[in-house]
C-alpha cells in the first residue's frame, strides 16, 4: 500500500516562492518524483496539482517522465492548472 502525503501551505504566499537572481520565482517546495513507479505518479501529480504544487521534481534518469507528462497533459487539457503556472 502506498500512501500520498501532502504538506499544507499557502502555495499564493509571498514567502511560498524563492527569488532567482534572474528575478523569477519558483515554490519552495515541490511534488519530488525520484523512485516512484508510473503507475504511483500519475495519480501523485494530479492529486499535487490539485492541492496547489506548481513545480514538480523530475530528471530523465527517474525513468518516469512519460508518466509525468501525461499526468501534466491531463490537467493542462482539464484547465486545472495552465503550462505557464
Amino acid at each position: 500500500e502506498h500512501i500520498i502525503q501532502f504538506v499544507s501551505f499557502n502555495m499564493e504566499a509571498k514567502e511560498g516562492y524563492y527569488t532567482l537572481n534572474n528575478g523569477n520565482k519558483i515554490p519552495q517546495i515541490a511534488l519530488g518524483t525520484w523512485q516512484s513507479r508510473d503507475d504511483d505518479v500519475e495519480k501523485a501529480v494530479v492529486a499535487a496539482i490539485d492541492a496547489g504544487y506548481r513545480a514538480i521534481d523530475t530528471a530523465p534518469v527517474y525513468g518516469n517522465e512519460p508518466s509525468i507528462g501525461k499526468a501534466l497533459k491531463e490537467c493542462f487539457e482539464s484547465g486545472k492548472v495552465t503550462r505557464e503556472e
